[in-house]
């Protein structure tokens, strides 16, 4: 089981977020907020398994791109769940340089899998494996070629899945280098999106009906070994320190 941040409406809720470090989680936990420690967990019996070790925490909120954020008094954003990201990006979320998603160790365990998606220093976006026990990671089976020794404005330096639905490398002197093929027959203010790192090593970008009559998930494209070029959270939901909500149990 894992904390989860998944579309609520939606038939098959699927996740785009989660906490998992291997501590048990029992049916009937509890995910609290306090001012001292942030993010509690806590089990049937109120025993804590975890906390998010953050300090001075005043409430936390859901906004409407499923950005979950923690609040100082001040206002100062002191964690983000964009910023910590798992096997997903969704639309308006950005990974600079030096970030990563892994996927999950299988479809219903959420230990980090042996795969990598990845935006180097370099600037080159890669997908590649890892050593599950030291996280080496191994030679890419994907490559950008957004890096360019001879002029470094030409590097990559940003991965954004923009608020329409294409997903591009920002270069230095911004110019975009987009993933998938630039067309968009599945707009974002009708289709819910997101792009997941499979468990089985496939980058896929999905999209989803916002009518509910349709159960059907679409992908709009894939990377896997060659360069090629759901909703949101729909209700916004503000946790005051000391508030509890119960997880979801998966």
């Amino acid at each position: 089981m894992a904390v989860t941040l998944w579309y609520h409406q939606i038939p098959d809720q699927t996740i785009v977020w989660y906490g998992y470090d291997g501590v048990p989680i029992s049916i009937g936990s509890k995910l609290g907020l306090t001012v001292d420690r942030g993010l509690v967990l806590s089990d049937p019996q109120g025993k804590e398994l975890w906390n998010s070790q953050l300090n001075n925490v005043a409430y936390g909120f859901m906004n409407d791109t499923s950005n979950f954020v923690l609040v100082r008094s001040d206002s100062f954003y002191l964690w983000e769940s964009f910023k910590h990201a798992t096997d997903t990006m969704l639309p308006t979320q950005i990974m600079e340089s030096g970030g990563a998603i892994n996927s999950r160790l299988s479809e219903t365990n959420f230990s980090q899998g042996r795969f990598q998606f990845r935006l180097l220093l370099d600037g080159n976006l890669v997908l590649n494996t890892r050593d599950m026990a030291t996280n080496f990671p191994y030679a890419a089976y994907y490559i950008s070629d957004m890096y360019d020794p001879s002029n470094s404005s030409n590097s990559g330096y940003r991965v954004i899945f923009d608020d329409t639905g294409f997903m591009y490398i920002l270069r230095r002197n911004n110019q975009r280098f987009y993933i998938k093929r630039q067309s968009m027959l599945f707009p974002t203010i009708e289709y819910f999106h997101r792009a997941t790192l499979n468990f089985d090593g496939v980058f896929t970008q999905y999209y989803h009906p916002k009518t509910f009559d349709s159960d059907s998930v679409i992908i709009v494209g894939q990377i896997a070994n060659a360069r090629q070029g759901i909703p949101y959270l729909i209700r916004t939901i503000r946790m005051e320190a000391a508030s509890q909500i119960s997880h979801k149990a998966v």
